[in-house]
C-alpha cells in the first residue's frame, strides 16, 4: 500500500573516493502507521567491496518482534552457528555476518506468501515466467521495546577475475559495535555507537565522539 507523504528522511550523508556514509531515519509515524517511533538505518560503504548496516529501531508501544530481511533469487546458505550468511551468484557473491543482537536466530524461507498473479487479474503467473525468491530471517531470541542489528558484509566479483573471500571478524571495543574487514591488502577497522551509551567510542587507536567510524 502506498500512502502518500509516507516517507523517510536522510538524515546524514558523506562521501568519498574510499568511504560512502548514509543515516535513513524512517520514524515518521505515516511510514509505519505509527507503529515505530525509531527506525535509524545507517550503512557504511567502505569501496569497492565492504558494506557494513546498523539498525536502531524502537517500537512506539509494547514489545515487538522485529525481522531483518534479505531477498535473493537464488538459495541463501547460512551457519546457524556462526551467524553468518552467503548469496551466490555466477559472477558475484554477497557474504555476510551478523554482530549484533547477541543469540540472533538465522532462517532462510523460500516462495511467495501469495503466489503473482497477471497484472489486476487473479490469474496465477506459470512458475516459469518468475523468479523464485529466498528470503533471509534475522531474528532476536525475544521481543524488545528496542532492537539493534548489525551486518557487515563483502560484495565479492567472482568468474574469470575473481576477487578472494573476504574475512569478517569482531574486535574489542568500548561503547560500540567493533568489526575488522580484510581483503587482500585491505585492512579496515570499523565502529558503530550501540544503542544507549554516551561520550566517546573507541577501539585500538580508533576514537570518536560520533556515531561510527572507520579507518584502514
Amino acid at each position: 500500500v502506498c500512502t502518500r507523504g509516507a516517507d523517510g528522511r536522510v538524515a546524514a550523508y558523506f562521501d568519498s573516493p574510499r568511504y560512502g556514509y548514509t543515516v535513513g531515519d524512517a520514524s515518521d509515524p505515516e511510514v509505519y502507521a505509527g507503529r515505530l517511533k525509531r527506525f535509524d538505518r545507517r550503512i557504511l560503504f567502505i569501496k569497492p567491496g565492504f558494506v557494513v548496516i546498523h539498525d536502531l529501531v524502537a517500537s512506539a508501544k509494547s514489545a515487538v518482534r522485529c525481522d531483518w530481511m534479505l531477498h535473493a533469487v537464488v538459495p541463501v546458505q547460512i551457519d546457524a552457528v556462526k551467524k553468518t550468511f552467503a548469496v551466490e551468484c555466477e559472477n558475484a557473491a554477497l557474504r555476510g555476518r551478523f554482530f549484533s543482537p547477541a543469540g540472533v536466530d538465522l532462517s532462510v524461507k523460500t516462495g511467495f506468501p501469495v503466489e503473482p498473479v497477471n497484472r489486476y487479474s487473479t490469474d496465477p503467473v506459470p512458475p516459469d515466467k518468475y523468479f523464485p525468491e529466498w528470503v533471509l530471517c534475522s531474528t532476536p531470541p525475544e521481543p524488545a521495546v528496542e532492537t539493534e542489528f548489525l551486518a557487515a558484509m563483502q560484495i565479492q566479483r567472482l568468474g574469470s577475475q575473481a576477487e578472494p573471500e573476504g574475512r569478517i571478524a569482531p574486535i574489542e571495543a568500548d561503547g560500540a559495535h567493533g568489526v575488522r574487514l580484510q581483503c587482500g591488502e585491505e585492512d579496515h577497522w570499523v565502529i558503530f555507537r550501540k544503542r544507549g551509551t554516551s561520550g566517546p567510542i573507541r577501539s585500538g587507536g580508533l576514537e570518536t565522539d560520533g556515531e561510527a567510524a572507520a579507518v584502514e
